[in-house]
Order: C-alpha cells, then sequence, then structure tokens
C-alpha cells in the first residue's frame, strides 16, 4: 500500500498493472484502456496481460475464490451496452480459473469525470449495495475486485466496504492502471 493508497481502507491491498496516462494518451497500456471504454474486445488482450502479470508477478492473488467486477449504473449499461470491468473480470476468469460474480449493483448513477480527490469520495458514498441472492458467495470469502482504472481509489473502496459489510473475508482489488 503505497502513502496515497493509505485511506482505502477497505482493503486488504491493491494491485494494478501498470500507470494510465488519460491526458497524454502515452502507452499502449493507456491507450488499450481508452479503446476499451468504447469496444469490450480490448478486455481480451487486457486480461491476457493482467493474468500473466497474476501468475507471474502476483501469485498470491491465485488464492482468489471469486472475482468480482466494479459494478456501472444501468442507465449507462444501457448506452454503452456492456461493463469494462465485468469484461476483465470474464477474461481472468477464463484464464485463471476463478469465478467471476457479478454481485454488486450500482444503485446511485454518479459521473467522477473531473472531480477531485474528496468530491470523488462523496459521489460513491452508499453507490452500491450487494444483489441479496449473492449474500453467501461473499459471506467468508476471499475476494478480489476487479475494475479498469483507479484514480482515487474511491469508487473500488466503496465497492470493497459493501463486501467487507456483508461478511468477506479479505478483499483485494486489481486494476489495469492506476493513474500516476
Amino acid at each position: 500500500m503505497c502513502t496515497y493508497c493509505g485511506d482505502l481502507d477497505n482493503f486488504d491491498r491493491l494491485y494494478a498493472l501498470g500507470i494510465y496516462h488519460s491526458a497524454h494518451r502515452d502507452g499502449d497500456l493507456s491507450r488499450h484502456i481508452l479503446s476499451l471504454k468504447n469496444d469490450s474486445s480490448y478486455a481480451v488482450p487486457l486480461g491476457l496481460a493482467l493474468s500473466l502479470v497474476v501468475r507471474n508477478r502476483y501469485p498470491e492473488l491465485m488464492g482468489a475464490d471469486t472475482l468480482v467486477p466494479v459494478p456501472i449504473h444501468d442507465d449507462k449499461l444501457d448506452g454503452k451496452g456492456f461493463n469494462q470491468a465485468y469484461q476483465i473480470a470474464r477474461q481472468l476468469s477464463i484464464r485463471l480459473g476463478t469465478p467471476v460474480c457479478d454481485c454488486l449493483i450500482q444503485i446511485k448513477n454518479y459521473s467522477q469525470h473531473d472531480s477531485n480527490r474528496s468530491t470523488r469520495f462523496q459521489n460513491v458514498e452508499n453507490a452500491f449495495q450487494l444483489d441479496p441472492r449473492a449474500s453467501s458467495l461473499v459471506n467468508d470469502r476471499y475476494l478480489l475486485v476487479i475494475d479498469d482504472i483507479m484514480t482515487s481509489g474511491a469508487t473500488i473502496n466503496e465497492c470493497a466496504r459493501v463486501l467487507k459489510k456483508n461478511g468477506a473475508r479479505k478483499i483485494d482489488g486489481l486494476v489495469l492502471g492506476r493513474t500516476g
């Protein structure tokens, strides 16, 4: 845990494939993540890269019971047609053999675009809930929460808070890119 992430207290650890540069569009990782926003097929190479990093650099993540993608609100899902975090989790599941549990629901529609750190935490407060049908899939489990980008960590931390409140034993986070 870096000092920047010190206030993300709902996780055991957070992991990232690399650094994401939205403004510069530097590097293949940033370009692929940006492309994933509009084209779900980019989840295939990104999921492969993430699975290789897990196997070779972070093998402790292989012990996760379940992959939990960060959800998007139904209004955004209707417009976009897919959830990029779910697509990444699905690709990881194929390669690592860890099941995906799409057990979180985003109940509050919000935007983090151009928000400062404190506003991001306010925006996501009580924005997620556990699907009531999934409580047995969360309780006493080691969960790996999956997302595409982590800027402040507010979204993924709020998801972890809900999972912890519902009995998760251990929660780690895994993202493609962390803003640098």
